[in-house]
């Protein structure tokens, strides 16, 4: 589902854009090992909760791609956080 395809912006601080682009796979799967904590995932669907290895990210990743847009945001060159658009 692409809803807001080849979205990207940007403030002074913070740059966004698909996730996809400029990010290689493994960094992408790092950053989605640190993000995705049981902290951060509590509030978050069941299926979510846990902690993530590679593998598990991977398919995390797999099936946002499937279902929704993505959009990775960064602080500088930093990965800081994700932004999941899907049509209702």
């Amino acid at each position: 589902m692409n809803v807001v395809a080849g979205c990207r912006f940007g403030t002074e601080r913070l740059r966004v854009h698909p996730w996809h682009e400029d990010v290689g796979d493994d960094e992408l799967t790092a950053f989605v090992t640190t993000l995705l904590t049981p902290a951060v995932t509590a509030a978050l669907p069941l299926d979510w909760h846990g902690t993530f290895d590679r593998e598990r990210a991977r398919a995390w990743i797999a099936d946002r791609d499937a279902e929704s847009t993505v959009l990775l945001v960064r602080e500088g060159h930093e990965p800081v956080g994700l932004l999941l658009v899907a049509a209702a």
